[in-house]
């Protein structure tokens, strides 16, 4: 499924960023787990893999994009203090149709290791 303009005419596994909204709907599918509401279709930042470390260059107080769930325009601020680095897993809910209802964020726990310095690669 093709949830970023950052996967050009495909839809294949490529490493790409997104600013997203959570909140949590206890009555929905998620239960007391967080819940995606927006996520922009756009990408807000480059991201560059090396090994097994990923590195994000430039990151916006505020992005103005499109919601990949509503199409809608979206506007999100995240804005610079970074209060903690996690991972994650997303679980997508699916109605009888097969249309998305839902994308939960389950297991959500501290990353292991945060690099905080700048670090150049190439030229």
């Amino acid at each position: 499924m093709k949830d970023s303009i950052a996967q050009g005419s495909n839809a294949g596994p490529i490493w790409h960023t997104h600013f997203v909204r959570l909140g949590v709907d206890t009555t929905g599918p998620c239960n007391n787990d967080s819940q995606v509401q927006a996520i922009t279709f756009e990408q807000p930042d480059r991201v560059v893999i090396t090994g097994n470390t990923a590195i994000f260059n430039v990151i916006p107080s505020t992005f103005r994009g499109t919601d990949t769930l509503t199409g809608k325009l979206l506007s999100l601020t995240p804005g610079h203090k970074i209060q903690n680095v996690v991972s994650f897993e997303l679980v997508p809910h699916f109605s009888t149709s097969g249309a998305l209802q839902a994308v939960c964020v389950t297991n959500i726990s501290p990353a292991q290791q945060i690099v905080t310095n700048p670090i150049t690669i190439g030229n």
